[in-house]
């Protein structure tokens, strides 16, 4: 790829639904919008046998998208669940059948108990024999398809699981949409027939019948997920022509409970494999017990976390010192591995947004700049939005720090040298 002067068309990139496809397919509140992608990929000009990678592929906007303009994608994310829904939204008509087929099969009545013991996931939002029968149904896909991730069908019924259960436990789900409370005691828990279950998760599939995005495309290009860190991108060097992202911000979010109730459905009979899904997704709030080296992280980020590190604030210095320092760590770690995979002159769009600690600035677009560049990746374009939707807003402890409670989402152009 020649080296070119591009002028992007860059559309705000907030997502807003459109129900242009029947059925919101999943509602994930972050990322960013299907035009967005299209414009950013339109601007790019590439052939269509170009490889867009996104390496925080979350609820797979990025990889459908190009995609159904018929471009190979790569989507990569470590939360097995957002590579699920992502895969789950290639199905056609007739994978949708499929899986209704497969559905219809599902006992109701003297269906084997899967749950290992008191510590599954599913029992913080459900009595024992609601939980038991979701867990048979997992743990029958599972045991049905060894790979769910390489199968569209079964994504798509695990996806429907996911709705379901995240429906049914929706009095748990607070106005933030990372927070996911649990039942305080066993009058709380939800109890649900299993005549009932199998009979709403048909519904759900059904709904997807006049809700795929795939049967109108003449041509549609291939894809790829990989569960994955994105500091460890399993893919080989200089083998992607772009790359289009959003990586989480850095705002302490705790993605793994924020997809608690869906990992619950996964892998909850095995609460450890979750807990370690916390503690290695990127802007995690866990801390990581290893050495934090932070004097390649460059010039604002240094001085961001010397700022936090000065802060009298109670646990500036034994918390949020380390977090925001690990945090720094990977995302320098992730633009090293973009850099690797990118093709000569390849693109990497990406899209971030500010925040604040207190009342110390977090220039995140310019941290990325300064790291992206150091690890060969030369800024050519930058646009700044203003959103008024930012989490802090939840938080009226904010105040007390600032009055102005908004943000930049930016979006950052970047190629490869």
């Amino acid at each position: 790829m020649e080296s070119i002067s591009i002028t992007p068309t860059i559309i705000n990139p907030k997502r807003v639904f459109k129900k242009t496809t029947g059925e919101e397919w999943y509602n994930y509140y972050a990322g960013f919008s299907d035009d967005f992608v299209s414009e950013i990929l339109n601007s790019f000009e590439l052939p269509k046998d170009s490889v867009i990678l996104d390496p925080w592929n979350g609820g797979g906007t990025t990889t459908l998208n190009c995609a159904l303009a018929g471009y190979n994608v790569i989507g990569i994310d470590l939360n097995p669940v957002m590579n699920i829904v992502a895969k789950s939204k290639f199905c056609n008509t007739d994978d949708v059948l499929m899986a209704l087929d497969i559905v219809k099969y599902l006992r109701v009545n003297n269906y084997p108990n899967k749950l290992n013991d008191e510590s599954d996931f599913l029992l913080n939002w459900f009595d024992y024999n609601t939980a038991s029968y979701i867990r048979y149904i997992s743990f029958s896909l599972q045991n049905k398809c060894n790979t769910i991730l390489n199968s569209k069908v079964f994504s798509l019924i695990f996806l429907a699981l996911f709705k379901l259960v995240r429906k049914y436990i929706g009095k748990f789900i607070p106005s933030n949409p990372t927070w996911v409370k649990k039942a305080k005691n066993s009058n709380d828990k939800i109890s649900i027939e299993s005549t009932k279950i199998k009979i709403d998760l048909k519904n759900i599939l059904r709904e997807k019948l006049s809700a795929t995005f795939v049967d109108n495309v003449s041509s549609i290009g291939k894809e790829r997920f990989y569960c994955a860190s994105s500091t460890k991108l399993p893919l080989k060097e200089h083998s992607v022509d772009a790359v289009i992202t959003s990586p989480p911000y850095c705002t302490r979010i705790d993605y793994g409970i924020a997809t608690s109730p869906e990992l619950a459905v996964l892998l909850g009979n095995h609460p450890a494999e979750i807990d370690n899904i916390r503690r290695t997704l990127t802007g995690r709030t866990t801390i990581d017990k290893s050495f934090l080296e932070i004097e390649s992280l460059g010039l604002t980020a240094k001085k961001m976390l010397l700022e936090i590190f000065n802060h009298q604030s109670h646990a500036s210095v034994s918390y949020y010192y380390k977090n925001f320092a690990q945090y720094f760590i990977d995302i320098n770690e992730s633009l090293k591995q973009i850099k690797k995979v990118l093709k000569r002159n390849g693109y990497f769009a990406c899209v971030v947004q500010d925040s604040h600690y207190k009342e110390i600035y977090c220039d995140l677009a310019l941290i990325f700049t300064e790291m992206a560049e150091e690890n060969g990746l030369s800024l050519i374009h930058r646009q700044d939005f203003m959103s008024k939707f930012v989490m802090a807003n939840i938080n009226s402890k904010v105040k007390k720090y600032r009055d102005k409670i908004t943000a930049n989402e930016t979006v950052l152009i970047f190629q490869a040298n």
